[in-house]
C-alpha cells in the first residue's frame, strides 16, 4: 500500500461532521468517503537534475456519523462487511476511504482496537480492489471476537496485517489506490464548562516496514497530515484544489416501534375516517363557541342592568341627601 501524503477535507464538510458527532453527545463512529488522487511534480535544482515526484492526497467529500460506536465491527475490531457496505450506501457517492471515531474527553491517540479496525479495513479495501469479497476480513476476525479486552484486539490486528499481506499481490493495483484512513476527534471543556474545544487528528497504516512491527500486536498508526479548504470554486481551481460539494447532511438511524395509540390513528388515517374524525372534533368545538358565547351574552345583560340599578340608587341618594340639607 503506498501512504498517503495528506489529507484534504473542506470546511464545510468538516463542520458538518463535528457538527453530527457533538449532537450524538456520547462516542461514536462513522465511515469516510471520497476520492484519492496521485498527481506528479518536477522539481529540479540548479545542481541536481529534474526530479519527478509523486504525491498522493485523499479528499474526502461525505460523511457518515453513526448513533454510537461499533457500527461496522465487533469489539475485537473485525469488519462486518454488510454493515460497512450499508452505510456506505446511505452515506452517498464516494469511494470508500476509511473512517473515524469521536471519543470526547480522551486522550488524542488510536487505541489498540481502532487500529485493529483500521488494518481490517484495509485488508477489506485490498479485497475489493482485487475483485474478492469483503467476507474474508469479517470472516477471519471472527475467531478474535470469541474472547475480549486487549489480548482479542491484538490478535485481530494480528490477523488483519497477515491478511493485508497475502493479499497484497493479488490487489496490488487496486490496493495502490485505496488506502485506510482514521480519522479521531475528541472533545474538551474549557473555562469551567464555559468553551468547549475541538481537536481532530488523522492517522494512516504505515509502510512495511512497520506493518511487520504492527503483526506482533501493537498499535502502529502513524499520523497525517491534515489540510482544511476554504477557497470558493474560483481560486480551488486556481490552486489546484478540488472544488467543494455540498454535503448531505445523513445519519444512520434505528426505527423504533410506534405506540399502539399512535398507530391505530395512523390506520384510521389510512383507511378513510381520518376526514370523518376531524369534522367530528371542529363540529363540537364550534358547538362548546357557541354555548359560551350565549353565556357571554346573557351575561354581559346582567351586568349592564345590574349598572343602570347602581346609577338609579346613586341618583335617589343624592336627592334624599339634598332634601334633608
Amino acid at each position: 500500500m503506498a501512504p498517503l501524503h495528506r489529507l484534504d477535507i473542506h470546511g464545510p464538510t468538516l463542520a458538518v461532521l463535528l457538527q453530527s458527532v457533538l449532537t450524538s453527545e456520547r462516542a461514536c463512529d462513522g465511515v469516510l468517503l471520497g476520492s484519492a488522487v496521485t498527481t506528479t511534480s518536477v522539481q529540479a535544482e540548479d545542481t541536481l537534475d529534474a526530479v519527478a515526484v509523486e504525491e498522493r492526497t485523499a479528499l474526502v467529500s461525505c460523511t457518515l456519523a453513526c448513533a454510537a460506536t461499533g457500527s461496522f465491527y465487533d469489539g475485537a475490531g473485525a469488519i462486518d462487511a454488510a454493515k460497512l457496505d450499508a452505510l456506505c450506501r446511505s452515506a452517498g457517492s464516494g469511494e470508500l476511504l476509511g473512517w473515524f471515531s469521536y471519543r470526547p474527553g480522551t486522550l488524542e491517540q488510536p487505541s489498540t482496537r481502532e487500529a485493529a479496525v483500521t488494518a481490517a479495513l484495509q485488508c477489506h479495501l485490498a479485497s475489493s480492489s482485487g475483485g474478492g469479497s469483503g467476507a474474508g476480513t469479517s470472516g477471519g476476525g471472527g475467531g478474535g471476537g470469541s474472547s475480549s479486552g486487549i489480548w482479542a484486539r491484538s490478535a485481530s490486528l494480528r490477523h488483519a496485517n497477515q491478511q493485508q499481506q497475502r493479499a497484497a499481490p493479488a490487489a496490488a493495483a487496486g490496493a495502490a489506490d485505496r488506502a485506510a484512513v482514521f480519522l479521531l476527534l475528541s472533545s474538551g471543556e474549557g473555562h469551567g464548562g464555559a468553551t468547549l474545544h475541538l481537536t481532530y487528528r488523522a492517522f494512516q497504516l504505515p509502510g512495511a516496514a512497520a506493518a511487520e512491527a504492527a503483526a506482533l500486536g501493537g498499535a502502529c498508526l502513524e499520523p497525517l497530515e491534515v489540510r482544511v479548504l476554504n477557497l470558493g470554486r474560483v481560486l480551488s481551481a486556481a490552486h489546484g484544489c478540488a472544488p467543494f460539494e455540498a454535503p448531505a447532511l445523513a445519519a444512520a438511524l434505528a426505527a423504533g416501534p410506534l405506540p399502539s395509540a399512535v398507530e391505530r390513528r395512523l390506520r384510521d388515517a389510512a383507511g378513510g375516517g381520518g376526514g370523518d374524525a376531524a369534522e367530528a372534533v371542529c363540529g363540537a368545538l364550534l358547538s362548546e363557541l357557541r354555548e359560551l358565547a350565549d353565556k357571554v351574552g346573557v351575561g354581559s345583560a346582567a351586568l349592564a342592568a345590574a349598572r343602570e340599578r347602581n346609577a338609579r340608587l346613586l341618583q335617589r341618594i343624592g336627592e334624599v341627601s339634598g332634601a334633608n340639607s
